[in-house]
């Protein structure tokens, strides 16, 4: 039990690091990883994820930051950002992992029978009605069509190759975001101590059916279906970012418990656990790295928001920028990378929403799940 709790500390440390460095995942690391065994692996993989999915709100809220005419096509976060109030929507998001996921924990006994059923039929009929609705709710539907289909032949023809998550998602949704702040080079105000209010349970809840959705389908991210419920449910953008939160870590817990429940793990970290842990070592562990790293995130917020005030905006996205060059460079994806990124880019100019690019993922799916 120690050994747990020390692994569970460890990979909390660790998916701190992950989350605020641009790039970094656990899946990156999983080479590595199978050198761990027992409960270590189970212990550090849940502390990285779950660290990681509340950490790495700061690099999508600081960096990339874009002009105050173009922020709500890229974050709401990012509107904050430019009124000095970046600690108050990392502080949502981190109100909306945490209790998002607790609701999520609690209705794992009652997904569990999922597991016997065939489900191929459904998830098709899901994943097909997430297309149309990403494609139909579109202001700019032929271009969104184009991009959707330009995003699901890249990914129907790297899938599958070692690291073309990273070059994919990095380029779509890292890089973009950067070099579209550094050609618009906006002011970024000082970010004052302004603390967020604990959450009405309307985005708490929608944020945990967002991540128990993205968690048991294949090819929807958190984001996809975070996007959806803000349509249905009417959120306003800093509910929307409660959403978001709980969608990410709901989404981290339930793609691991996915084997419980739909019989197949549905990350990297899941893929590496299988059902070794055990259903009650996977809750037990979950609960226990959601609060260490929660309360770690709330003391640790105000500081790293002082630090990047010091900090050059426009350097330290040149700095992730590089960093994003040099891991692909290192991983052999920069070509990948750089395709990504150019359609990343044109989603950005165009006024398209990147979340068509998980076409890329959403694609392969469907033909998969295709009778």
């Amino acid at each position: 039990m120690i050994e747990l709790v020390i692994a569970i500390l460890a990979g909390v440390l660790c998916g701190v690091l992950t989350g605020l460095v641009p790039g970094l995942h656990i899946n990156t690391f999983i080479p590595f990883l199978f050198l761990l065994r027992g409960s270590w692996l189970t212990g550090f993989v849940l502390g990285v994820v779950v660290s990681h999915s509340l950490f790495d709100f700061f690099p999508a809220i600081f960096l990339g930051v874009p002009e105050e005419s173009t922020a709500l096509s890229i974050l709401p976060a990012h509107k904050m950002v430019l009124r000095g109030k970046a600690l108050k929507a990392f502080q949502l998001s981190l109100f909306g992992g945490l209790f998002s996921s607790l609701f999520a924990v609690a209705s794992v006994p009652f997904l569990i029978p999922l597991s016997k059923l065939d489900l191929r039929i459904p998830v098709l009929a899901v994943l097909v009605a997430t297309i149309l609705f990403m494609l139909l709710s579109s202001s700019r539907k032929i271009l969104t069509a184009a991009i959707f289909v330009l995003a699901g032949i890249l990914g129907l023809n790297t899938l599958g190759e070692p690291n073309s998550f990273l070059a994919l998602f990095s380029g779509f949704f890292g890089a973009s975001t950067i070099i579209n702040s550094l050609m618009s080079n906006p002011e970024v105000p000082k970010q004052k101590l302004v603390e967020a209010r604990v959450p009405a349970f309307k985005p708490v809840f929608l944020g945990s059916l967002a991540g128990l959705f993205s968690g048991l389908t294949p090819g929807i991210s958190s984001s996809i279906s975070g996007l959806a419920v803000k349509k249905l449910g009417k959120v306003s953008d800093e509910d929307f970012l409660v959403v978001l939160g709980g969608a990410n870590t709901v989404y981290a817990f339930m793609a691991i418990a996915a084997i419980f429940i739909i019989g197949r793990p549905r990350s990297g970290a899941g893929l590496l656990l299988g059902d070794s842990a055990g259903m009650f070592m996977l809750v037990g562990g979950f609960l226990l790295a959601l609060g260490l790293a929660s309360f770690l995130a709330w003391k640790l917020a105000p500081m790293v928001v002082l630090v990047f005030n010091t900090l050059p905006t426009k350097g330290l996205n040149i700095v992730a920028l590089g960093f994003l060059v040099a891991l692909t460079l290192w991983f052999g994806v920069f070509p990948l990378f750089i395709v990504s990124t150019s359609l990343g880019l044109v989603c950005l100019l165009s006024g398209v929403r990147r979340n068509t690019c998980m076409a890329s993922i959403l694609l392969p799916a469907v033909l998969y799940y295709l009778p």
